[in-house]
């Protein structure tokens, strides 16, 4: 681990000389430290143009990932170059979204993080407290073949523009992002059988034996990209749908990206509980991670989880 911690900081020293010594000098660029989701903290190589405000940010991991797969460090230099010069980074420097309320009403979606695990982060945030985790207020700059581009909006930027509170804007934004990332069930096992080689996963881990002989069954829950789907719970209509079809069932955080929806599970919660901490510790990336307990949705009583021996609900 420290071994690779080196290399990248190796790496990220030479790209930085790289990128500096093909860039004018109405341009500056530095290493950054940021903290993410969960406390976790990582590096950006940032590049400005002097008297702008928005700036490219370039993540020294993913980039560390093209080099170890075999990308130059001068190519990358030259990609990222590329993208600073464009035009459309050119437009984006130059758009003043927080003069537009037309702009920031339509674009501003949330994101489903958990609030104990992000204190800090949420120190100079919009958010909404819902139950123990948070409604974060991000805004979306573009979503295309190449991924979603947004930010988290910061408390000041939010107050300096006048804007109304989380809550007042939150039904709004809510809408939003169930209007730009519909929502998307999918049974498990079919879900599976979409992957690569996922008829065989099924079959070779037998999970009709392993898990589902309880009789319960598993709904995979998130958004069209499958990334930061966690928010699909929020969306007007979505749960009430799922359990009209399935009844009232267990929302296991699988990651801030998913749910899984869990009917007919007969044995102890606690078993899901400490499924749930189990794969977090093996399989979930540090900042990726939700929750390390259930929920629970029921019909009349809305989104729960279990504090100190009683269940606490929370309608959407």
């Amino acid at each position: 681990m420290n071994e690779t911690k080196e290399l990248m900081d190796e790496f990220a020293k030479k790209l930085l000389a790289q990128v500096k010594e093909k860039l004018s000098d109405e341009y500056r660029s530095e290493l950054l430290k940021s903290d993410r989701v969960n406390g976790v903290c990582k590096e950006s190589i940032v590049i400005q143009k002097m008297e702008e405000g928005c700036c490219p940010c370039f993540s020294v991991e993913e980039l560390f990932l093209s080099h170890q797969k075999g990308r130059e460090i001068s190519d990358l230099a030259e990609d990222m170059i590329r993208i600073v010069s464009s035009e459309e980074t050119k437009q984006m420097a130059e758009l003043n979204v927080w003069s537009d309320p037309k702009w920031i009403e339509e674009n501003t979606f949330v994101k489903l993080f958990n609030r104990n695990l992000n204190e800090a982060l949420l120190k100079n945030s919009v958010y909404v407290p819902f139950l123990d985790l948070a409604i974060v207020f991000y805004a979306l700059v573009e979503k295309g073949k190449d991924g979603v581009k947004s930010f988290r909006i910061p408390k000041t930027l939010w107050e300096n523009a006048e804007l109304p509170g989380g809550e007042k804007f939150l039904e709004k934004a809510i809408q939003n992002t169930k209007r730009l990332f519909p929502a998307d069930a999918t049974p498990f096992n079919e879900f599976l059988q979409r992957l690569p080689m996922g008829k065989e996963l099924c079959e070779s881990a037998d999970l009709e034996e392993a898990f589902l002989q309880t009789g319960a069954s598993m709904v995979l829950l998130t958004n069209d990209l499958k990334t930061n789907g966690a928010a699909v719970i929020l969306y007007p209509g979505v749960l009430t749908e799922l359990e009209q079809k399935y009844g009232s069932f267990y929302l296991v955080p699988s990651s801030i990206h998913e749910w899984l929806l869990i009917k007919n599970w007969d044995r102890k919660e606690e078993e899901l509980d400490a499924m749930v901490r189990e794969v977090n510790a093996s399989q979930v990336e540090a900042e990726e991670v939700l929750a390390e307990h259930v929920y629970y949705y029921e019909k009349g009583r809305g989104i729960g989880l279990r504090k100190e021996g009683e269940k606490i609900f929370m309608k959407r």
